[in-house]
């Protein structure tokens, strides 16, 4: 039994204090980390108290309380488990506030019972083993543990059949280890013993904890549990050692005593040594490192870690892009590590003074050139003490300078490293020397990449000023644009006005001439009136659509919306434009019924809100341009549909259609196709004009105009959209055009047409 104990204070617990420490320092802030190295540590005090219940070194009442202390760590035990498992192998734990302060409150207060009668209300000795006799609370103990053990290795499983790969392997690890471990203790150190008063196996804990170490070291090696098998590699290392230098130790003053002295040592004696061994292997490498500190801050007043200087250096360089503060963060690193009175560098390029960067100087030292010229003959690195060319150490003498070493990239000389005497008087040491060789070059490096970062900041401000110079300029020339887009609105707006008054006329005159109000006409006559009366009428139209556009792209144009009966409007136009479909052969016609725009089904066309004359420019410049590019024996249909808030109007024909890649062309402004060259009427040229107009007009109207075909010689169908009548939207369209049109300009304008159209009727008259 006292090998036991021997091996659980020497072996066993050691191993299990250093498995909880690696994992809680590995990841603090991991719940399963810290839930697993609680887990340990209780293990630890479990089986410290554990240990002592059987050996001879306490009395009845000792052992009895030991046995009540066990009880009440194993109900905190039990606890431990459950969170442990119920957590990994996640990092945080998802268990309810509410359930972990349950879980708490009635594991504390079975603990605390565990010091009481109520769990072991005493104990007995049979066999030498100690037999605790169950109290009370017992069966309560009993439920707390197999709820909680139970319940996390059940919470694991359900982890376990959703999991693959390695995290399956490691919940399969875990779980063999707990089962294993808590089996044997609720087994042989609790049934056994409680209620059948056989407490034999009882110092055997170590054995189960000593197994369950084993797998548990297993799957960090094998499978990485807890991601700590690179910390534990180190730390079994460094253990081993410690264990090693214990050993020989102990080893070393047993021998003494018992060959050497003929001194005998006591179990208890040999424990201590053993004990004070292990603690003097531990503390030995700190201890070593404070004395080493202290020693060299009294010796060594200099003395400085090269590697850390080194990377501190190397942070600088890399985290630095300004060239200056690059230079002079580098400097000041330098003189506050190695303590060095005042430094500076010589910035060079195309072997000309660049500049002069410098600390713990008075003021700038002015550099002369043509020590510059003699200094850049000189590489590597150059002492004071050690050089023996005079004129360089003049020049060294002249800018107060120790040491002077070349910062060169490529086998060109970028500058020059000085460094004045050390504060503590004493020369540059051998490490001194190759720490700085170290740093020029890479300095060097470091040196350029921020040159040319300047540069490039240099370049990027030009180019902002050159952007912001042109963008004011094309500001300037866009403004410029704008007061001559207006001008030229203005200008088309008058120009149509007044080319419009005399062309009424002239058509006016010609239609007279052609009707024989002025007398007979011979076939020649007749056929030269009719050309230029055709192309009044195109003129005519040109002079409407640019005027109409002029409006438009202006903001003047006015619509006066109101209650239209479309299919009324429709009929008109269609009548109006038969004489001319029967001249070119082609049928037009107006589809009788009104159709669902979904289905076929039919229904009544309710009014729609719009302009009549605006609408009805629309329908005839889309009936022309139907009749225009439809062959001779072709037809022409106008069909009406409705849905909930619109009404469409389709203007179908079996013309030339428009190719797909074409259709985005068909509205712009001159938007002229190819196919607009294969009409099939004489006087099909037009200006470009008309569906640029038309879908204007519609979008004014709060609709749309739109064109699909399925291809060329396969017809084609323009839709317009306009909305189903309502009081209000009328209310509301009627006044934001009577707050955003400038209805007096128009006003003025269709009032001199009106005078225009007045007088020549008044000549016709006349004539007549």
């Amino acid at each position: 039994m006292d090998l036991l104990l021997i091996l659980s204070l020497v072996i066993f617990i050691p191993v299990n204090a250093i498995l909880a420490y690696i994992v809680y320092v590995n990841n603090p802030k991991s719940h399963t980390n810290i839930f697993f190295s609680a887990l340990i540590f209780l293990l630890i005090l479990y089986l410290f108290f554990n240990s002592f219940i059987n050996t001879d070194m306490l009395s009845v009442d000792q052992k009895l309380l030991f046995s009540r202390i066990v009880i009440a760590i194993g109900a905190v035990i039990n606890a431990a488990v459950f969170l442990f498992l119920h957590t990994f192998p996640e990092i945080t734990s998802k268990l309810h506030k509410k359930t972990l302060w349950g879980i708490g409150i009635f594991t504390i207060l079975l603990a605390i019972a565990g010091f009481t009668p109520l769990i072991f209300s005493d104990i007995e000795i049979v066999n030498n083993a100690v037999t605790p006799k169950p109290g009370l609370l017992m069966p309560i103990f009993l439920l707390h543990t197999l709820a909680l053990i139970g319940g996390g290795i059940t919470s694991l499983l359900l982890k376990y059949r959703k999991s693959q790969g390695l995290e399956k392997r490691r919940i399969r690890y875990v779980v063999l280890s707990f089962f294993i471990l808590f089996t044997c203790i609720v087994l042989f150190n609790f049934i056994l013993t409680v209620f059948f008063n056989f407490g034999n196996f009882v110092p055997l804990l170590p054995l189960y904890v000593l197994i369950f170490n084993a797998l548990v070291g297993y799957a960090i090696i094998k499978i990485k549990l807890l991601e700590i098998r690179v910390f534990v590699a180190r730390s079994v290392a460094y253990f081993i050692v410690v264990a090693i230098s214990g050993a020989l130790f102990s080893g070393i003053i047993f021998g003494l005593g018992q060959y050497v002295v003929d001194f005998q040592l006591s179990n208890t004696a040999l424990l201590f040594v053993m004990g004070a061994a292990l603690v003097l292997a531990i503390i030995f490498q700190p201890m070593k490192n404070t004395i080493a500190k202290r020693t060299d801050s009294i010796f060594f007043k200099d003395a400085y870690d090269t590697e850390a200087f080194l990377y501190r250096l190397a942070l600088i360089m890399a985290s630095r892009l300004h060239f200056e503060v690059l230079i002079r963060d580098v400097l000041i690193e330098v003189l506050q590590t190695m303590k060095i009175s005042r430094g500076l560098f010589f910035l060079i390029e195309d072997r000309q003074l660049y500049s002069v960067i410098s600390e713990e100087y008075t003021s700038v030292p002015t550099i002369d050139e043509n020590d510059i010229d003699y200094l850049l003959h000189e590489t590597g690195l150059v002492s004071y003490l050690e050089t023996s060319d005079q004129k360089l150490k003049t020049i060294l003498r002249k800018y107060q300078l120790e040491v002077l070493i070349a910062i060169e990239h490529e086998g060109e000389k970028v500058g020059m490293l000085g460094l004045g005497e050390k504060l503590s008087g004493e020369s540059f040491s051998s490490t001194d020397e190759q720490v700085l060789s170290i740093l020029a070059p890479e300095a060097a490096v470091a040196f350029q990449n921020a040159k040319a970062y300047e540069e490039i900041r240099r370049f990027n401000v030009t180019l902002e000023e050159e952007v912001e110079r042109a963008t004011k300029k094309l500001v300037t020339a866009n403004h410029k644009l704008q007061q001559l887009d207006k001008l030229k609105d203005e200008f088309v707006s008058i120009a149509s006005h007044e080319l419009r008054t005399p062309m009424v006329s002239i058509k006016n005159y010609l239609w007279m001439a052609l009707a024989g109000k002025g007398g007979k006409l011979t076939e020649k006559q007749e056929f030269y009136l009719q050309r230029s009366y055709d192309s009044s009428n195109r003129m005519t139209k040109l002079i409407n659509d640019m005027l109409n556009i002029s409006r438009i792209e202006s903001g003047r144009i006015l619509l006066h919306v109101e209650a239209v009966d479309l299919a009324e409007l429709v009929a008109q136009i269609v009548d109006e434009n038969k004489p001319r479909a029967k001249q070119l052969k082609i049928e037009l016609k107006q589809a009788k019924t009104v159709t669902k725009r979904a289905s076929n089904e039919k229904t009544d066309l309710p009014k729609v809100i719009a302009d009549r004359d605006k609408v009805a420019e629309v329908l005839v410049n889309l009936i022309g341009n139907a009749l225009k590019f439809t062959q001779a024996g072709g037809k022409v249909t106008i069909s009406l549909q409705v849905d909930h808030e619109h009404v469409y109007v389709n203007v179908t024909d079996t013309g030339v259609g428009v190719e797909q890649d074409q259709i985005p062309k068909l509205f712009k402004k001159f938007g002229m196709l190819k196919e607009s060259y294969r009409s099939y009427s004489e006087a099909a040229q037009g200006s470009g004009l008309g569906l640029y107009v038309s879908k204007s007009i519609m979008e004014l109207h709060e609709g749309s105009l739109w064109v699909t075909s399925p291809g060329r010689d396969k017809g084609s169908t323009f839709t317009f959209t306009l909305k189903v009548y309502d009081e209000k939207e009328v209310a509301r369209i009627n006044k934001k055009f009577d707050q955003g049109v400038d209805a007096g300009v128009i006003s003025t304008s269709s009032l001199k047409i009106s005078e225009d159209a007045n007088d020549t009727i008044k000549q016709l008259a006349s004539e007549k």
